[in-house]
């Protein structure tokens, strides 16, 4: 982009108004608020949920330097079903950036299919200027088979081209001028318009996943430890970190010291510099490939990254 654009008026889509069949048989007077019982109730189902029927790095995953949950696409669709909800489209909102960038903003309402009754709403927004769209990696060329998956590793500070994007394998040594001279790392996208699609899937994801956790008291769940009430035999679950310590206690020794395979390094060379993936993640990845990791957390990183690079 060599001329800065002016951005352009804000566009407000108002989609039309979807119908949902009510069955008269089954309906179900609105209450005007809940009971502390009823909100008990439905903060203990969204904890057992988790609890019994979600996998950390496929529902929902704990983001390195942070201590709260996140909620992912596949959790938020658990909660939809628990409850028998139904996501609806209530507003889209885009808007012209300068330099061809854009950003969008859509409003999602969640009905019961049954009843059709409004439970809440969720926001999300996404733009081309967020850097995991706006950036990308750019890596060197190789003069044997002219495939750009030239890599360094950090250690050594030689170069190889990566078989796993597609490469041929071969090793360079560190001060190969016909490498070393070649323009690498971060540069940015020459065509925003690549990834309006993305950006407005990403949109739509947060916003049924902001829905998820405001209309079903989730945010309790994936924000602190949740106590919950009494089960139907006066007894209590576990609470999470005494669960955490049984499950370690249990888990098998060797998961947690048995090296990455080939194929997960592999998987990992092929989300390397992938659009979607995030500056911290990059550097995850990077980190993994030079240094080594574990199986099990090569197996959360590669979840993660999935997550990232799945607008939808």
């Amino acid at each position: 982009m060599n001329e800065t654009q002016p951005a352009t008026a804000e566009v407000v889509h108002q989609p039309p108004q979807q119908s949902v069949a009510v069955r008269e048989s089954t309906s179900v007077p609105v209450a005007v608020e809940r009971t502390v019982d009823e909100v008990l109730e439905m903060a203990a189902k969204v904890l057992d949920l988790q609890r019994r029927a979600m996998v950390e790095g496929q529902h929902y995953g704990i983001i390195k330097g942070t201590k709260k949950p996140t909620l992912y696409k596949a959790g938020a669709e658990k909660i939809f079903f628990l409850f028998n909800l139904a996501p609806r489209v209530e507003q889209i909102q885009e808007k012209d950036l300068p330099n061809g960038h854009r950003e969008y903003r859509l409003v999602y309402g969640l009905y019961h299919k049954i009843t059709n009754q409004f439970w809440g709403a969720g926001v999300g927004a996404c733009t081309t200027m967020e850097a995991k769209y706006r950036w990308r990696n750019k890596l060197r060329t190789c003069y044997s088979c002219g495939q750009n998956t030239v890599l360094q590793n950090r250690k050594t500070k030689a170069f190889f081209c990566a078989s796993g994007k597609g490469g041929c394998g071969r090793g360079f040594k560190a001060d190969d001028p016909n490498i070393v001279k070649q323009r690498s790392g971060r540069i940015e996208h020459d065509n925003p318009a690549d990834y309006y699609n993305t950006c407005f899937k990403m949109a739509a994801k947060r916003a049924k996943n902001d829905a998820a956790l405001v209309a079903t008291a989730a945010s309790d769940v994936f924000t602190q430890d949740l106590e919950p009430p009494g089960n139907a035999d006066n007894k209590t679950t576990t609470p999470p970190k005494e669960e955490k310590k049984q499950q370690k206690k249990a888990a098998p020794k060797e998961n947690g010291s048995k090296p990455m395979t080939d194929s997960q390094r592999e998987a990992l060379m092929g989300f390397s510099g992938q659009p979607g993936i995030s500056e911290k993640t990059q550097k995850w990845i990077d980190t993994a490939l030079e240094k080594g990791t574990t199986f099990q957390k090569a197996a959360g990183l590669i979840n993660y990254a999935k997550d990232e690079t799945t607008p939808s």
